[in-house]
């Protein structure tokens, strides 16, 4: 009975996809009163997108300001002139050497270590 379970199953499952593919069959089929021709009929207005064409032409006109973009280029041996103020960059270099000058305080950080002599001062209270 288990065998026959099955095939029902299978039966049913292959009538659904029976009925589904000749549904698909239907409706695909190119009848005249399918939808799909009505589906050609809007092929027409590609030949109004190729009509937009021309505007393109339109933005080749606006390559000529590019030739204005090279105008600006003399302003770039400006920019050389600048070069100057640099060497007031190296004159900054000399601070350096005043950083040099506080080296010196480090030594006297040297100098708290004679507080840790009065530490060795406590050990007689131990005694007690």
């Amino acid at each position: 009975m288990s065998v026959n379970s099955s095939q029902e199953v299978w039966t049913e499952s292959e009538s659904q996809y029976q009925a589904a593919y000749v549904h698909f069959l239907v409706f695909t089929r190119p009848s005249p009163t399918s939808p799909f021709k009505s589906l050609q009929v809007p092929t027409s207005p590609t030949k109004s997108l190729q009509v937009p064409s021309s505007p393109t032409k339109s933005l080749q006109v606006p390559s000529s300001p590019t030739k204005s973009l090279q105008v600006p280029t003399s302003p770039t041996k400006s920019q050389q002139v600048p070069t100057s103020p640099t060497k007031s960059h190296q004159v900054l270099t000399s601070p350096f050497n005043s950083l040099q000058v506080p080296t010196t305080p480090f030594k006297f950080l040297q100098v708290p270590t004679s507080p840790f002599k009065f530490q060795q001062v406590p050990p007689s209270p131990t005694k007690f």
